[in-house]
């Protein structure tokens, strides 16, 4: 593993994991990033969208949501308890499809008025395992531009299919971390998010970056009543970067469906290029609405 100066990163064993049986050639990179929220002043953000430049996965079964909210609810007091740290808030997960082949997996994570790209480099090794190099940029402001220079986070490790392991980093005075563990797909566990099988949005090398936003509002009679939950959008723009379509993946409620997609129509996006030339593009979208993290943390105890 590397290191690079003035940053830390911290690795350990989850004692506990959700293990997937496998077909071959077919990974699941599952990712989590959680903030560590020491102050009591400090508010966590109740609307998290994040982009990828890959299929996301869609978990479809019955047991599989219920399941990951006793994981994090787990994950989150195992953190707690080793590093000392009165709260910490999960900030989004997600579920990406890598075919064995594929050398870059972009992400960008948005929280507030900053988002933070995230690149995975996996090959896979001859004994099996695979090796991962995890690249977490600055935030960036609201126009694109970086907060401070070089990486938040950089380092390169060998993963074993099924353990997940925890990365720490700091930005801003705030301490993040992410837990990422690969796994082989199962079937009737996921669904392939609904991306054309031909077409230059299959080999995307950039991540899409937004160069105009709205943030999804929480409509507010739902948050009132802490009824939150994940739309996951099929966003395809043009060569000029506007958005064209937005089709609903998978719903959370029609309230939420309708803040998400009425919101992401109105964003745009800096082009994709592929050999120097702008192209048309289709990506997935996830847009999280948080309910108060008390009453989440609350079922996921009494799930236990």
């Amino acid at each position: 593993m590397k290191k690079y100066g003035g940053f830390f990163c911290l690795l350990y064993f989850v004692l506990f994991s959700v293990v997937y049986s496998i077909p071959q050639d077919d990974f699941v990179i599952k990712s989590r990033l959680f903030i560590s929220m020491e102050q009591d002043t400090k508010e966590g953000s109740d609307v998290v969208v994040s982009i990828f430049s890959v299929p996301v996965l869609i978990p479809y079964h019955p047991n599989y949501i219920q399941l990951e909210k006793i994981n994090i609810h787990r994950l989150k007091s195992e953190l707690q308890k080793i590093y000392k740290i009165k709260r910490i808030d999960h900030l989004a997960s997600g579920l990406m499809l890598w075919n064995g082949n594929k050398s870059r997996l972009n992400a960008i994570i948005m929280v507030k008025e900053s988002s933070y790209p995230l690149l995975f480099s996996p090959s896979i090794l001859e004994e099996g395992d695979l090796n991962l190099r995890v690249q977490v940029s600055p935030p960036r402001d609201t126009f694109g531009h970086p907060h401070s220079e070089g990486d938040l986070l950089d380092t390169e490790m060998v993963m074993r299919v099924g353990t997940p392991y925890v990365l720490g980093f700091p930005s801003e005075g705030t301490k993040y971390f992410l837990a990422i563990s690969i796994a082989k797909k199962e079937a009737g566990t996921f669904q392939q998010s609904e991306y054309s099988q031909a077409g230059p949005e299959q080999d995307m090398r950039q991540t899409p970056t937004p160069i105009h936003k709205i943030i999804p509002t929480y409509p507010p009679r739902l948050k009132k009543e802490n009824i939150g939950g994940k739309v996951i959008l099929q966003v395809s723009i043009d060569k000029q970067g506007s958005v064209i379509q937005v089709n609903i993946l998978h719903s959370a409620q029609p309230d939420l469906d309708w803040a998400a997609t009425s919101a992401i129509k109105q964003w745009k996006f800096a082009p994709i290029m592929k050999k120097n030339k702008p192209i048309s593009a289709k990506f997935p979208v996830i847009v999280e609405f948080k309910p108060n993290s008390t009453t989440s943390e609350e079922s996921g105890k009494k799930g236990n």
